[in-house]
């Protein structure tokens, strides 16, 4: 019997029920529906979006692509709104470039009007033309240098620590520094063709105008005009002078008393240069010839009829350019003078290559245009793809919505290869307006992916960062550091040439945190790769392949867009580019 008291209740029989009893099932009101499976729907809410039917389903969420390949989300019933965060995959790094590379790949470089002539001397390329001097110490950034003269120059030569540089009019100007300028008195009537310096017997400068023009001085200050043929150009090699124009050429021991040679050509001889005992002339009509003495002299086949206007050596390359102004350019290389290779310097317009000079492991061609290229070199990082996020009411998605992150570039493996281009990630639908669809663009190769170009198509959009650039010595170059929110970066450039470094990755912010993959270290290790983040929308680059002395090493591998490092390059052994990040994609919705 049951007693209850002010405080108790006694006399109540307690019962466990058996598993089968109706208070152990799951039930809803009769008038709904029975509950739905519980199997596979941990985490999610009951809803109903016509107050009849329920279902499983997340109040609000997020769904993470990481695998490449069309996939499809599936559009909650019950949402408002998706948010969707994109990144395109990065580019492959690149692999380092031997010096049987020398002089074939050409890069376009910025500079302005028209240079006529160019030196290396100083660790300095130092370059003159129609807007005055400019100087550059890697031949990609230039410096435009103040000669007050405020006239063309023509050309320019370095010796016993001083620069010269010759233009119209009968201008001379001298610097010790490439900085300050001091304007020469030459009793030169005309304009300048060329300038050279030679070591013996004692230093002097050459200078020579159109006409019958030649000048020497000792000190650029008082020349002394010179009986030396007609000259279109002056060169000092091996101890000679020489007065180049027509179908001779004149030599000297001492820039004073000259002696005439038939070079066996009938157009004037425009350049040469001395190389491996060996001298080498060029002319108009892609005309070559050779000579041990500078006496007799013997005709190669270049392969091009071209005029052909200046040449340089160096790392056992000859590199000879020209052009007319109504084709493209030629550039042919030799490494034996006797076979001659036509180059493509990329410039599929008509314009001239005056002049070309070689330094720091670097060609560089000026004239209406300037281009460079290195005899070897460390691979260049791969270049980021971009992140871009998205609004999208559900009120124009008809459909569920195919999600497709792209696949990361593959770095290079053969010799000056380029890593391949990341590929776009794509967000298609259907909708009431058609087929929609999103992309955010995948690196190419060392170019970063580019911004959404309509800013209203999107929430927020940035370009991904580019890749650390070629290195011809030394280590390598560290990848551009992010400098918008959501950026994912490029990869480093592995080490070029010495045994050194790879550039690092670059480097991202997460909530105030500074995060980069490392370049290989002066033993030859691999760059590092990348580590993704988990739920961060994007990524970095790997690290570039360090060099030691024998082994050059690949680079890391990206992360989530990030692009590949590059690989090393010591002596004739390259790395490998690594891969690039594959694209990424997060839905968020409400």
């Amino acid at each position: 019997m049951t007693t209850a008291g002010s405080n108790f209740i006694s006399g109540i029989t307690t019962t466990v029920f058996a598993s089968t009893d109706v208070v152990n099932k799951d039930y809803v009101d009769a008038n709904v529906q029975p509950l739905p499976s519980q199997t596979g729907n941990a985490g999610k809410f009951l809803t109903t979006t016509d107050g009849t039917n329920i279902s499983w389903d997340y109040v609000s969420n997020s769904q993470e692509f990481t695998v490449t390949g069309a996939q499809t989300f599936n559009v909650p019933s019950y949402s408002n709104l998706l948010f969707i965060e994109a990144v395109g995959a990065g580019g492959g790094g690149d692999a380092g470039q031997t010096t049987a590379q020398a002089a074939v790949t050409w890069t376009l470089r910025t500079t302005s009007g028209t240079i006529l002539d160019i030196v290396y001397a100083n660790d300095t390329f130092i370059a003159c033309g129609s807007n005055g001097l400019i100087t550059s110490t890697n031949a990609i950034t230039w410096t435009l240098r103040t000669v007050f003269v405020g006239v063309s120059l023509y050309g320019i030569t370095y010796g016993n620590n001083l620069y010269v540089a010759g233009g119209l009019n009968n201008v001379l100007v001298t610097s010790t520094d490439t900085i300050s300028w001091t304007l020469r008195t030459i009793n030169l009537s005309v304009t300048f063709n060329g300038l050279t310096f030679g070591s013996t017997p004692t230093n002097t400068y050459l200078a020579c105008g159109t006409g019958v023009n030649v000048s020497s001085s000792t000190d650029a200050i008082v020349w002394t005009l010179r009986t030396a043929g007609s000259p279109t150009s002056v060169k000092f090699a091996n101890g000679l002078y020489f007065v180049l124009g027509g179908a001779v050429l004149n030599t000297s021991t001492d820039a004073i008393s000259w002696t005439q040679r038939t070079s066996g050509i009938i157009s004037g001889i425009n350049s040469l240069t001395f190389a491996n005992n060996t001298y080498v002339a060029i002319s108009s009509g892609g005309t070559v010839i050779v000579s041990t003495n500078a006496i007799q002299w013997t005709l190669r086949t270049s392969g091009t009829t071209d005029t052909l206007r200046d040449l340089t050596f160096g790392d056992n390359t000859y590199v000879v350019t020209g052009g007319t102004g109504v084709s493209s350019p030629p550039l042919i290389t030799s490494t034996d003078t006797i076979t001659w290779t036509l180059r493509t310097s990329g410039l599929n317009t008509a314009v001239i290559f005056y002049a070309i000079t070689y330094g720091n492991t670097t060609y560089v061609a000026i004239g209406d245009r300037t281009v460079t290229s290195y005899s070897q070199a460390s691979g260049a990082g791969g270049g980021a793809g971009s992140y871009t996020s998205w609004y999208i009411p559900k009120s124009i998605v008809s459909s569920n919505l195919t999600v497709n992150p792209g696949v990361g570039g593959t770095g290079a493996t053969t010799d000056a290869a380029t890593g391949s281009a990341g590929a776009g990630t794509t967000i298609s639908w259907t909708g009431p307006g058609g087929t929609y669809t999103l992309t955010a663009s995948g690196g190419s190769g060392t170019a970063a992916g580019a911004a959404q170009t309509s800013i209203t198509s999107s929430f927020y959009t940035t370009a991904g960062g580019s890749g650390g650039p070629q290195s011809p010595i030394g280590s390598g170059i560290t990848a551009t550091t992010q400098t918008n929110q959501f950026q994912p970066t490029g990869g480093g450039s592995g080490a070029g040439s010495t045994a050194s470094a790879g550039g690092s990755g670059g480097a991202i912010n997460v909530y105030g945190i500074s995060t980069s993959a490392s370049g290989g270290n002066n033993t030859g290790t691999n760059g590092t790769n990348a580590v993704v983040i988990s739920g961060l929308p994007y990524g970095y680059g790997g690290g570039g392949g360090g060099a030691s002395v024998s082994i050059a090493a690949t680079g890391g591998n990206g992360a989530r867009g990030g692009g590949g490092g590059g690989g090393a390059l010591i002596g004739s052994t390259f790395g490998n580019g690594g891969n690039g990040g594959d694209g990424y994609v997060k839905i968020s919705w409400w």
